[in-house]
Order: structure tokens, then sequence, then C-alpha cells
């Protein structure tokens, strides 16, 4: 597996060597879920660093971290609970060309690492915390509009991911994108 790993590593740093390879790097935010589809949506925000090797094929990094909070008192006792996530992850992207137009839509998919942390607080009790680190999937679908004059291009992204390690939880988020293109 890891020759596998360090042989595709090589592939693409040796595509990327190419004169057109395109780095951009930039930031994100919108709202999140993470759940059973029980859940609330909260915001979320993160940073990413994209990469174009050839005109239809790219790949990007991203981090997102978002926390949301309840609190619930039932005969005067309150808990608040608090879930922080940190994720990490990698999409392949296929971006499909429209001739003449500086909107470039695209499809992708790749593995992410999410960091999990809960916390819980009950009146008169000992607080509770937990924190995991699970592994999962994910899809995503979005769109880049470049800005002609400017090397910056703005953008929206959905994404999608199974958590394998907790089967029946997902991770969905919608956000808008602004990206440096170097």
């Amino acid at each position: 597996m890891r020759k596998i790993l360090v042989l595709a590593a090589m592939a693409v740093l040796g595509v990327c060597s190419t004169s057109y390879a395109v780095v951009g790097l930039g930031v994100r935010a919108g709202m999140g879920s993470f759940g059973d589809g029980s859940s609330t949506s909260s915001f979320l925000f993160g940073a990413h660093a994209d990469l174009t090797a050839l005109p239809m094929i790219g790949a990007e990094i991203s981090g997102t971290f978002w926390s949301k909070s309840e609190e619930v008192t039932v005969f005067g006792i309150t808990t608040k609970t608090t879930t922080s996530i940190i994720s990490v992850d990698g999409t392949a992207k296929y971006k499909f060309s429209i001739p003449g137009s500086p909107i470039t839509p695209y499809l992708g998919a790749g593995p992410g690492l999410y960091f999990t942390k809960g916390k819980a607080e009950i009146t008169n009790y000992p607080t509770v915390e937990t924190s995991e680190t699970k592994f999962g999937i994910h899809g995503a679908g979005g769109v880049d509009f470049k800005i002609a004059t400017m090397p910056l291009s703005i953008g929206a992204q959905v994404k999608y991911a199974a958590i394998f390690s907790d089967p029946g939880t997902h991770l969905l988020s919608v956000v808008g994108l602004v990206t440096y293109n170097y």
C-alpha cells in the first residue's frame, strides 16, 4: 500500500512540474451538519489549497472547523452539549470545460479524517468529554468563477461525507470559496 501511495505522489508531482500547473490558496465559509440526519446545522469555516495539473483534472486539500452547542433545561437541571469537528480531506476533481466561459463546474471525491470532540455539562454532575478520530469518504460538487482581470476566483461547493468508523453518521456542508491563484 505504501509503495502505491509513493508512486501516486510521484505521478502527481511529475504532472505538476509541467508548465500548466496552477496552485491556489483560499478560504471557505458556510453551513454544515454532522450526525445521523437529525442534527442541526451550524456555521463552519476553513482553508484550502487547490492544484490544477491539467485543464480538466485537479486536486484540493481542505481543512474545516465547526462547532455547535445546545442547552436544554428540564425540571431545573440544565444540560449543555458542545460538539466540535475538524475535517481534513483531499478531493480529486474532474472539471467540466465550458469554452469561452469563466465558469468551471466540477465533480470530485476523496478520503477524509474527522476529528470530533464532544462535551456534556449537566447541573450538579461531573463534565463528560469524548474525542474520536473518524475516517470517511466524500463526494463533492461545485462551481468556480474566475475573475477576469485578477488572480482570484470565487465559488460554491457542496460536500457529503459518509463516515466508515461510525455507520449512519454523515457530514454535509455547503460553502462559499475565495481562492487566490498563483
